[in-house]
């Protein structure tokens, strides 16, 4: 039976938004942005820099939430006015709800 243990999971607050050709993703809780031509390439780099920032912590520290970090109150404006559309629209999901192994490195979005 594998050990659970180690496993931590972690709610985060994501805006994402296009402009112009670009596409753009802000985890608001930990002050990361990425960009890309496509929705599938900014889940995949924000995934990545979500790793390498986590990997960064003891379990202690992301346990007691030591990795917050937010980001700027712009985007926090932007974030309240796109929460209602997504009501609406059901395009994109406002929060990632994410499983972080930090002894395999794994991240899982759930």
């Amino acid at each position: 039976m594998a050990d659970r243990s180690n496993k931590i999971t972690i709610s985060l607050k994501r805006l994402t938004f296009q402009e112009g050709n670009e596409f753009y993703s802000v985890c608001l809780d930990v002050n990361i942005v990425v960009s890309g031509k496509s929705l599938d390439e900014v889940k995949e780099k924000m995934g990545n820099a979500l790793i390498s920032y986590f990997n960064s912590f003891t379990i202690d520290e992301l346990r007691n939430h030591k990795y917050i970090r937010k980001a700027p109150l712009s985007y926090y404006f932007k974030y309240h006015i796109a929460v209602p559309l997504y009501r609406f629209t059901r395009l994109l999901k406002p929060s990632y709800n994410l499983e972080y192994d930090p002894k395999s490195k794994d991240l899982k979005f759930a």
